[in-house]
């Protein structure tokens, strides 16, 4: 009876491996995916395209010759933009965290925003780090 469950074990978590950081070509990427890349980063050499995850939850990382890295989930949706030496796009910033922002921390950048259903995360180069809900209220604030 053990020896099933180890022949079954090995042989389900190999093909869940099996695609963790595949290198693929920006081609091969959700349309989607590729359409905000060509619409926000355009111009910006990629300097690795990569495919992670299982059959049914893969995800999607680009890093860029700047440093520069995208994450996207299986669908092309952007999930992470880290833009550590520049700055994250404006467009792709919710307009009420925009605002908020600008009114609370002039003259900052946004370096980092990531998203899923329940919260916003925003880091800007000051070192703070912001946490919105879903209707784009602030729940938490820190300070390095």
């Amino acid at each position: 009876n053990w020896l099933i469950i180890v022949v079954c074990l090995v042989v389900f978590s190999v093909p869940a491996k099996a695609d963790d950081g595949k290198v693929i070509p920006v081609s091969k990427m959700p349309q989607t995916a590729q359409e905000f890349m060509a619409k926000y980063f355009s111009g910006m050499e990629v300097a690795v395209a990569e495919q992670e995850g299982m059959f049914w939850e893969k995800t999607y990382d680009v890093t860029f010759n700047n440093g520069n890295k995208l994450e996207f989930d299986g669908n092309g949706k952007w999930k992470s933009v880290d833009c550590k030496y520049t700055s994250v796009p404006k467009e792709i910033v919710p307009a009420p965290i925009a605002g908020y922002i600008k009114g609370k921390f002039p003259g900052t950048r946004i370096i980092k925003i990531e998203k899923d259903d329940r919260r916003i995360d925003v880091e800007l180069d000051n070192g703070t780090d912001l946490e919105f809900n879903s209707a784009f209220e602030l729940v938490e604030l820190d300070r390095e």
